[in-house]
Protein backbone atom coordinates (compact mmCIF):
# COMPACT_ATOMS: atom_id res chain seq x y z
CA UNK A 1 0.00 0.00 0.00
CA UNK A 2 1.43 3.39 -1.04
CA UNK A 3 1.88 6.48 1.07
CA UNK A 4 -1.23 8.14 -0.32
CA UNK A 5 -3.36 5.07 0.29
CA UNK A 6 -2.18 4.83 3.90
CA UNK A 7 -2.63 8.53 4.61
CA UNK A 8 -6.01 8.54 2.87
CA UNK A 9 -7.17 5.58 4.95
CA UNK A 10 -5.96 7.32 8.11
CA UNK A 11 -7.87 10.52 7.23
CA UNK A 12 -11.07 8.59 6.58
CA UNK A 13 -10.73 6.52 9.75
CA UNK A 14 -10.02 9.61 11.85
CA UNK A 15 -12.97 11.50 10.42
CA UNK A 16 -15.38 8.59 10.91
CA UNK A 17 -14.10 8.07 14.45
CA UNK A 18 -14.68 11.70 15.41
CA UNK A 19 -18.17 11.63 13.91
CA UNK A 20 -18.99 8.42 15.78
CA UNK A 21 -18.02 9.99 19.11
CA UNK A 22 -20.44 12.91 18.68
CA UNK A 23 -23.26 10.71 17.37
CA UNK A 24 -22.78 8.39 20.35
CA UNK A 25 -22.96 11.33 22.78
CA UNK A 26 -26.21 12.37 21.16
CA UNK A 27 -27.52 8.80 21.29
CA UNK A 28 -26.71 8.63 25.00
CA UNK A 29 -28.41 12.02 25.44
CA UNK A 30 -25.38 13.57 27.09
CA UNK A 31 -25.54 17.18 28.22
CA UNK A 32 -25.79 19.76 25.45
CA UNK A 33 -22.85 21.53 27.07
CA UNK A 34 -20.63 18.84 25.53
CA UNK A 35 -21.04 20.68 22.22
CA UNK A 36 -19.27 23.73 23.65
CA UNK A 37 -16.24 21.49 24.21
CA UNK A 38 -16.57 19.41 21.05
CA UNK A 39 -16.67 22.42 18.70
CA UNK A 40 -13.24 23.84 19.64
CA UNK A 41 -11.74 20.34 20.05
CA UNK A 42 -12.82 19.31 16.58
CA UNK A 43 -11.62 22.64 15.17
CA UNK A 44 -8.13 21.89 16.49
CA UNK A 45 -8.32 18.44 14.90
CA UNK A 46 -9.46 19.94 11.59
CA UNK A 47 -6.68 22.55 11.57
CA UNK A 48 -3.93 20.00 12.23
CA UNK A 49 -5.27 17.98 9.32
CA UNK A 50 -4.48 20.96 7.05
CA UNK A 51 -0.83 21.52 7.98
CA UNK A 52 0.24 21.62 4.34
CA UNK A 53 -2.23 24.44 3.69
CA UNK A 54 -0.90 26.35 6.70
CA UNK A 55 2.68 25.99 5.47
CA UNK A 56 1.58 27.22 2.06
CA UNK A 57 -0.08 30.25 3.64
CA UNK A 58 3.12 30.96 5.55
CA UNK A 59 5.26 30.66 2.42
CA UNK A 60 2.99 33.09 0.56
CA UNK A 61 2.82 35.61 3.40
CA UNK A 62 -0.90 34.88 3.89
CA UNK A 63 -0.87 33.84 7.54
CA UNK A 64 -2.96 36.81 8.66
CA UNK A 65 -5.66 35.93 6.14
CA UNK A 66 -5.53 32.27 7.17
CA UNK A 67 -5.80 33.14 10.86
CA UNK A 68 -8.71 35.46 10.11
CA UNK A 69 -10.62 32.44 8.84
CA UNK A 70 -10.35 30.53 12.12
CA UNK A 71 -13.56 31.96 13.67
CA UNK A 72 -15.52 30.78 10.63
CA UNK A 73 -13.87 27.36 10.90
CA UNK A 74 -14.85 27.17 14.57
CA UNK A 75 -18.44 28.08 13.73
CA UNK A 76 -18.65 25.50 10.96
CA UNK A 77 -17.18 22.75 13.14
CA UNK A 78 -19.54 23.61 15.99
CA UNK A 79 -22.54 23.48 13.65
CA UNK A 80 -21.29 20.16 12.28
CA UNK A 81 -20.93 18.53 15.70
CA UNK A 82 -24.35 19.94 16.62
CA UNK A 83 -25.95 18.26 13.62
CA UNK A 84 -24.20 14.96 14.35
CA UNK A 85 -25.32 15.18 17.97
CA UNK A 86 -28.92 15.74 16.87
CA UNK A 87 -28.76 12.70 14.59
CA UNK A 88 -27.59 10.51 17.45
CA UNK A 89 -30.09 12.14 19.82
CA UNK A 90 -32.98 11.46 17.45
CA UNK A 91 -32.03 7.82 16.99
CA UNK A 92 -31.62 7.41 20.75
CA UNK A 93 -34.94 9.04 21.51
CA UNK A 94 -36.72 6.76 19.04
CA UNK A 95 -34.95 3.66 20.35
CA UNK A 96 -35.68 4.49 23.99
CA UNK A 97 -39.02 6.18 23.35
CA UNK A 98 -38.15 8.90 25.83
CA UNK A 99 -35.97 11.97 26.25
CA UNK A 100 -33.76 12.13 29.33
CA UNK A 101 -30.85 14.55 28.85
CA UNK A 102 -28.07 13.78 31.29
CA UNK A 103 -26.60 16.42 33.63
CA UNK A 104 -23.22 17.81 32.64
CA UNK A 105 -20.50 15.52 33.92
CA UNK A 106 -16.87 14.58 33.51
CA UNK A 107 -17.55 12.44 30.46
CA UNK A 108 -19.13 15.40 28.66
CA UNK A 109 -15.92 17.42 28.60
CA UNK A 110 -13.34 14.64 28.74
CA UNK A 111 -14.57 12.59 25.78
CA UNK A 112 -14.68 15.48 23.24
CA UNK A 113 -11.26 16.67 24.39
CA UNK A 114 -9.76 13.20 24.05
CA UNK A 115 -11.36 12.72 20.64
CA UNK A 116 -10.08 16.10 19.48
CA UNK A 117 -6.59 15.31 20.78
CA UNK A 118 -6.56 11.96 18.99
CA UNK A 119 -7.66 13.71 15.81
CA UNK A 120 -4.89 16.30 16.18
CA UNK A 121 -2.26 13.61 16.74
CA UNK A 122 -3.56 11.73 13.71
CA UNK A 123 -3.34 14.90 11.61
CA UNK A 124 0.28 15.44 12.64
CA UNK A 125 1.08 11.77 11.98
CA UNK A 126 -0.48 11.97 8.51
CA UNK A 127 1.50 15.11 7.75
CA UNK A 128 4.72 13.40 8.85
CA UNK A 129 3.84 10.33 6.78
CA UNK A 130 3.20 12.37 3.64
CA UNK A 131 6.11 14.56 4.63
CA UNK A 132 7.95 17.06 2.54
CA UNK A 133 8.78 15.02 -0.58
CA UNK A 134 12.39 14.72 -1.69
CA UNK A 135 11.44 16.10 -5.09
CA UNK A 136 10.09 19.55 -5.86
CA UNK A 137 6.68 18.25 -6.92
CA UNK A 138 5.02 15.51 -4.82
CA UNK A 139 4.51 12.66 -7.26
CA UNK A 140 1.24 11.75 -5.60
CA UNK A 141 -0.10 15.27 -6.21
CA UNK A 142 0.83 15.58 -9.88
CA UNK A 143 -2.45 16.02 -11.78
CA UNK A 144 -3.15 14.78 -15.29
CA UNK A 145 0.24 13.12 -15.66
CA UNK A 146 0.94 9.65 -17.01
CA UNK A 147 1.80 7.00 -14.47
CA UNK A 148 5.36 7.24 -13.18
CA UNK A 149 5.48 3.58 -12.24
CA UNK A 150 5.50 0.33 -14.17
CA UNK A 151 2.17 -1.47 -14.14
CA UNK A 152 1.69 -3.37 -10.91
CA UNK A 153 4.21 -1.34 -8.91
CA UNK A 154 3.81 1.66 -6.63
CA UNK A 155 5.94 4.38 -5.09
CA UNK A 156 6.95 2.20 -2.15
CA UNK A 157 8.53 -0.52 -4.25
CA UNK A 158 10.31 1.18 -7.15
CA UNK A 159 12.23 4.33 -7.91
CA UNK A 160 9.95 6.78 -9.78
CA UNK A 161 10.65 7.18 -13.50
CA UNK A 162 10.80 10.89 -14.29
CA UNK A 163 11.36 10.82 -18.06
CA UNK A 164 11.46 14.38 -19.36
CA UNK A 165 12.61 16.12 -22.48
CA UNK A 166 14.34 19.50 -22.43
CA UNK A 167 13.02 21.60 -25.29
CA UNK A 168 15.25 23.62 -27.56
CA UNK A 169 15.22 27.38 -27.59
CA UNK A 170 15.35 29.94 -24.81
CA UNK A 171 12.54 30.86 -22.43
CA UNK A 172 11.12 34.30 -23.23
CA UNK A 173 8.97 36.70 -21.28
CA UNK A 174 6.09 35.74 -23.58
CA UNK A 175 6.51 31.98 -23.13
CA UNK A 176 7.29 32.15 -19.41
CA UNK A 177 3.76 32.07 -17.96
CA UNK A 178 0.94 29.59 -18.46
CA UNK A 179 -1.58 30.94 -15.93
CA UNK A 180 -2.34 33.63 -13.39
CA UNK A 181 -1.43 33.50 -9.73
CA UNK A 182 -4.14 31.82 -7.64
CA UNK A 183 -4.74 35.05 -5.70
CA UNK A 184 -5.53 36.96 -8.91
CA UNK A 185 -8.67 35.07 -9.91
CA UNK A 186 -12.08 36.70 -9.81
CA UNK A 187 -14.61 35.66 -7.18
CA UNK A 188 -18.23 35.77 -8.35
CA UNK A 189 -20.92 36.49 -5.72
CA UNK A 190 -23.53 33.77 -5.33
CA UNK A 191 -26.75 34.21 -3.42
CA UNK A 192 -27.01 32.20 -0.22
CA UNK A 193 -23.40 31.03 -0.17
CA UNK A 194 -19.94 32.46 -0.32
CA UNK A 195 -18.36 33.70 -3.55
CA UNK A 196 -17.25 31.22 -6.20
CA UNK A 197 -13.73 31.28 -7.60
CA UNK A 198 -14.13 31.26 -11.37
CA UNK A 199 -10.50 31.71 -12.37
CA UNK A 200 -11.12 34.79 -14.47
CA UNK A 201 -8.09 37.10 -14.15
CA UNK A 202 -8.70 40.27 -12.18
CA UNK A 203 -6.85 43.56 -12.57
CA UNK A 204 -4.12 42.51 -10.15
CA UNK A 205 -2.98 39.86 -12.63
CA UNK A 206 -2.24 42.39 -15.36
CA UNK A 207 1.28 43.46 -16.20
CA UNK A 208 2.63 46.18 -13.93
CA UNK A 209 3.45 49.61 -15.28
CA UNK A 210 6.93 51.13 -14.79
CA UNK A 211 5.44 53.41 -12.12
CA UNK A 212 3.87 50.49 -10.23
CA UNK A 213 7.13 48.54 -10.38
CA UNK A 214 9.02 51.60 -9.13
CA UNK A 215 6.63 51.86 -6.18
CA UNK A 216 7.43 48.32 -5.14
CA UNK A 217 11.15 48.89 -5.59
CA UNK A 218 10.75 51.79 -3.18
CA UNK A 219 8.87 49.53 -0.76
CA UNK A 220 11.58 46.89 -0.98
CA UNK A 221 14.33 49.55 -0.93
CA UNK A 222 16.15 47.68 -3.68
CA UNK A 223 16.18 47.88 -7.50
CA UNK A 224 14.82 44.83 -9.28
CA UNK A 225 16.74 43.33 -12.24
CA UNK A 226 15.60 44.55 -15.64
CA UNK A 227 14.80 41.01 -16.79
CA UNK A 228 12.56 40.46 -13.79
CA UNK A 229 10.80 43.77 -14.37
CA UNK A 230 10.16 42.65 -17.95
CA UNK A 231 8.33 39.57 -16.60
CA UNK A 232 6.21 41.72 -14.32
CA UNK A 233 5.41 44.01 -17.25
CA UNK A 234 3.87 41.03 -19.08
CA UNK A 235 1.94 39.66 -16.09
CA UNK A 236 2.04 40.17 -12.35
CA UNK A 237 3.55 36.83 -11.43
CA UNK A 238 1.72 33.54 -11.66
CA UNK A 239 1.99 29.99 -12.90
CA UNK A 240 5.19 29.17 -14.78
CA UNK A 241 5.16 27.19 -18.02
CA UNK A 242 7.24 24.07 -17.18
CA UNK A 243 10.57 25.85 -16.76
CA UNK A 244 13.78 24.18 -15.64
CA UNK A 245 17.52 24.73 -15.40
CA UNK A 246 19.33 21.79 -17.01
CA UNK A 247 22.45 20.73 -15.17
CA UNK A 248 25.64 21.27 -17.19
CA UNK A 249 25.99 18.78 -20.04
CA UNK A 250 22.35 17.67 -19.94
CA UNK A 251 20.12 17.84 -23.02
CA UNK A 252 17.34 15.83 -24.59
CA UNK A 253 15.41 13.19 -22.60
CA UNK A 254 16.62 13.02 -19.03
CA UNK A 255 15.58 12.17 -15.50
CA UNK A 256 14.26 14.56 -12.91
CA UNK A 257 17.62 14.60 -11.13
CA UNK A 258 19.27 16.02 -14.27
CA UNK A 259 17.45 19.32 -13.92
CA UNK A 260 16.42 21.88 -11.33
CA UNK A 261 12.95 23.41 -11.31
CA UNK A 262 13.81 26.69 -9.60
CA UNK A 263 10.21 27.88 -9.28
CA UNK A 264 9.73 24.85 -7.09
CA UNK A 265 6.70 22.83 -6.07
CA UNK A 266 4.15 25.60 -6.53
CA UNK A 267 5.69 26.38 -9.92
CA UNK A 268 4.95 30.09 -9.82
CA UNK A 269 6.60 33.48 -9.60
CA UNK A 270 5.47 35.60 -6.68
CA UNK A 271 3.27 38.57 -7.60
CA UNK A 272 5.31 41.73 -7.13
CA UNK A 273 3.22 42.87 -4.15
CA UNK A 274 4.08 39.68 -2.22
CA UNK A 275 7.85 39.84 -2.67
CA UNK A 276 9.49 39.99 0.75
CA UNK A 277 12.77 39.09 2.41
CA UNK A 278 13.88 35.64 3.55
CA UNK A 279 14.01 37.16 7.03
CA UNK A 280 10.33 38.13 6.90
CA UNK A 281 9.38 34.68 5.62
CA UNK A 282 11.30 32.97 8.42
CA UNK A 283 9.53 35.02 11.09
CA UNK A 284 6.31 33.21 10.09
CA UNK A 285 7.46 30.22 12.13
CA UNK A 286 10.60 31.25 14.04
CA UNK A 287 11.60 33.93 16.51
CA UNK A 288 14.83 35.78 15.64
CA UNK A 289 15.93 35.75 19.29
CA UNK A 290 15.10 32.20 20.39
CA UNK A 291 15.44 30.53 16.96
CA UNK A 292 18.41 32.41 15.54
CA UNK A 293 19.73 29.23 13.88
CA UNK A 294 16.68 29.23 11.58
CA UNK A 295 17.65 32.55 10.00
CA UNK A 296 20.19 32.24 7.17
CA UNK A 297 23.08 34.69 7.22
CA UNK A 298 22.27 37.79 5.18
CA UNK A 299 18.56 36.95 5.00
CA UNK A 300 17.59 40.61 5.47
CA UNK A 301 19.10 41.30 2.04
CA UNK A 302 17.48 38.39 0.17
CA UNK A 303 14.22 38.83 -1.76
CA UNK A 304 12.06 35.77 -2.42
CA UNK A 305 10.85 35.17 -5.98
CA UNK A 306 9.38 31.70 -5.40
CA UNK A 307 9.12 29.41 -2.40
CA UNK A 308 7.78 25.97 -1.53
CA UNK A 309 8.07 25.18 2.16
CA UNK A 310 11.63 26.53 2.60
CA UNK A 311 12.88 25.62 -0.87
CA UNK A 312 13.53 29.12 -2.14
CA UNK A 313 14.46 31.03 -5.29
CA UNK A 314 15.79 34.41 -4.24
CA UNK A 315 17.74 37.52 -5.17
CA UNK A 316 20.82 38.08 -3.02
CA UNK A 317 21.73 41.74 -2.43
CA UNK A 318 24.49 41.06 0.10
CA UNK A 319 27.25 41.95 -2.36
CA UNK A 320 27.76 45.17 -4.34
CA UNK A 321 26.40 45.36 -7.88
CA UNK A 322 23.57 43.42 -9.46
CA UNK A 323 21.97 40.83 -7.16
CA UNK A 324 22.91 37.25 -7.80
CA UNK A 325 20.23 34.55 -7.95
CA UNK A 326 20.21 31.61 -5.53
CA UNK A 327 18.16 28.43 -5.21
CA UNK A 328 18.38 26.34 -2.05
CA UNK A 329 16.39 24.58 0.64
CA UNK A 330 16.73 26.60 3.85
CA UNK A 331 15.44 23.73 5.99
CA UNK A 332 18.93 23.53 7.40
CA UNK A 333 20.12 27.14 7.60
CA UNK A 334 23.60 26.04 8.67
CA UNK A 335 25.80 25.51 5.62
CA UNK A 336 23.11 26.52 3.14
CA UNK A 337 25.47 28.70 1.08
CA UNK A 338 27.58 25.67 0.08
CA UNK A 339 24.49 23.75 -1.02
CA UNK A 340 22.99 26.68 -2.92
CA UNK A 341 22.93 26.81 -6.72
CA UNK A 342 24.10 30.28 -7.74
CA UNK A 343 23.81 32.41 -10.86
CA UNK A 344 25.81 35.67 -11.07
CA UNK A 345 22.76 37.77 -11.98
CA UNK A 346 19.13 37.43 -13.07
CA UNK A 347 19.92 37.82 -16.78
CA UNK A 348 22.30 34.83 -16.67
CA UNK A 349 19.76 32.82 -14.71
CA UNK A 350 16.94 33.55 -17.13
CA UNK A 351 19.06 32.95 -20.24
CA UNK A 352 19.91 29.43 -19.01
CA UNK A 353 16.28 28.42 -18.38
CA UNK A 354 14.59 25.97 -20.74
CA UNK A 355 11.09 24.60 -21.13
CA UNK A 356 10.60 20.87 -20.66
CA UNK A 357 7.87 18.28 -21.12
CA UNK A 358 7.12 14.79 -19.84
CA UNK A 359 7.75 12.01 -22.35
Amino acid sequence: MGVTQVSGTMRIATGLGLMAVVIWMGYEQRSLWCLAIAGPAFTVSFVTGKLRAWRYAASQGKMKSALAGLPATLLIQTILVGLLYLIGFGVGAIARRNVDIQPFGQLDWALPLIAGLIGAVAGIAIDQLEGKPDTAVPIYNAPDKPSLYPEGDDEDSVVPRFDREILEGPVTSQSFYNGIHYSHGTYTPREGTGPDYDGTPNEKSLGRTPQQIAEHEARLQRPLPEGLKALYAVQNGGSVNDVCWPRPGVSGPCSYEDMITPFSGYNDLYPIETIRTVYDSTTDFADPESDADQFPGGCLNMLILAQWYRETLFLDYNKPGAPRVGFVDFDHADGWAEKCVWWPDFETFFAELRHYRDV
